[in-house]
């Protein structure tokens, strides 16, 4: 992984921080993305990482962020997507209505969806390594 760079959304907590900090212990440069300002900029100050406060289904911001990592690094060379959403009440109260299953659906496609087309209108190729589960890695080609 040394000299990797890897753009991590999802990366200022949780699971997304802690690739991010393992990604930076083999070598690699996570570039993290995240809409939670402050937490974002602990995490890229820990890791001394670059950072983007970008809301992932914004395309433009995240045009703007690929576009911005090119630009400083020259390459792109994997897009770790662990953006996710998470409902914080009760958990009995929030399973199996349909609403929320919908609305959990449609931002885990949404999110999918403006990666690919930011990773594809940035002109660069890419292949899945990783299963479309809760995570999805991109390699850049």
């Amino acid at each position: 992984m040394s000299g990797l760079v890897i753009l991590v959304t999802g990366g200022a907590l949780g699971a997304g921080a802690a690739t991010a900090k393992a990604f930076k212990a083999k070598g690699a440069m996570p570039v993290l993305i995240d809409c939670d300002a402050a937490q974002l900029k602990n995490a890229a100050s820990e890791l001394n990482a670059p950072s983007f406060c970008v809301d992932v289904t914004d395309y433009a911001a995240c045009q703007a962020a690929v576009a911005q990592t090119l630009a400083s690094y020259g390459r792109l060379n994997v897009v770790w997507a662990n953006t996710g959403i998470a409902f914080f009440g009760p958990l009995l109260s929030k399973l199996h209505t349909p609403l929320s299953e919908r609305a959990l659906l449609q931002a885990a496609l949404e999110v999918e969806k403006l990666v690919e087309q930011t990773i594809a209108s940035s002109g660069v190729k890419a292949s899945p390594v990783a299963p479309r589960k809760f995570v999805r890695a991109v390699r850049l080609n």
